[in-house]
């Protein structure tokens, strides 16, 4: 372990994991990218016994590349979000318990199409900018782990797209905007997913992003490197932070925000200018 906190620095209470939220055990990377090795998220990169391995691979000072355009082999989580969207079809009231704890609606988690599995966990899928299966994260006793072969995706709703589009850091803020009537897409953490969401702006003309960034180092941090990336193709991008303080959206939720407070928020929030240092940034 000794040798990994020289890349590696711990996370701490003030500056916590980007992958699961806690502020012990993980590791955050020291040179400011996306890279994690998170002690509860499990991914298909297993790092010895420090946990899970999280974000753009690195050979060197060569950072890894992904092959976006690769057709996903999405049989596997198809079934999975099928056989959980079949489940929590036949136990209605534990669907809803499950909602009435996350402060979200039902509706919300079927746009989503969140399933219950057998334990009952909660299966989120996660998908690419075009809406393939990538992936599905588990979510189960407070713990958060992803199906074996998945690759970080977004999560996108099933419902019909608006121009106003909010970013949300994590799934459940991503329910919490669509139960406050906004369009939403979730990314798995503060910096995960960047190239799908830039992938699916870019084939979208006419988008204003608001980019709902965690009241928290590494939650601003990640919306300002994502509205820098998104502002050349969006028509506004805006960074806001939740409502009455809270650490997160689905926080602000459960406290009482509003949909109009929300709006207020956006209104308040200044446009973020194009860069043309990544104007002309190929996502691969």
């Amino acid at each position: 372990m000794s040798g990994l906190l020289s890349e590696y620095a711990r996370v701490t209470e003030r500056v916590p994991c980007a992958i699961c939220g806690h502020g012990g055990w993980c590791l955050r990377a020291r040179d400011g990218s996306d890279r994690a090795i998170c002690a509860r998220v499990e991914s298909p990169r297993r790092w010895g016994k420090a946990g899970w391995f999280h974000g753009s691979r690195t050979t060197g000072r060569t950072q890894r590349k992904y092959h976006l355009d690769e057709t996903p082999d999405e049989s596997r989580f198809r079934l999975i979000a099928d056989e959980g969207r079949q489940r929590a079809g036949e136990l209605p009231a534990v669907f809803a318990r499950f909602a009435a704890k996350l402060g979200v609606t039902v509706a919300a988690l079927e746009a989503l199409s969140v399933g219950l599995d057998d334990r009952p966990a909660t299966t989120w899928p996660m998908r690419d900018h075009l809406g393939r299966f990538v992936g599905i994260r588990e979510r189960y006793r407070g713990q958060k782990r992803a199906a074996k072969g998945s690759r970080n995706g977004l999560f996108l709703p099933q419902v019909p797209e608006d121009a106003l589009v909010l970013v949300t850091e994590g799934e459940s803020d991503c329910a919490a905007a669509l139960s406050l009537g906004f369009f939403a897409i979730g990314r798995p953490g503060c910096q995960g997913a960047t190239d799908y969401l830039a992938r699916w702006f870019r084939s979208r003309a006419e988008r204003d992003a608001v980019l709902v960034a965690d009241a928290d180092e590494p939650g601003r941090a990640g919306a300002s490197a994502l509205a820098a990336l998104l502002a050349p193709t969006c028509r506004t991008v805006r960074i806001i932070q939740p409502p009455r303080e809270a650490k997160d959206l689905r926080s602000a939720l459960c406290a009482g925000t509003s949909r109009d407070e929300v709006l207020a928020a956006i209104e308040g929030a200044a446009i973020v200018p194009p860069t043309l240092r990544l104007v002309e940034r190929q996502v691969r």
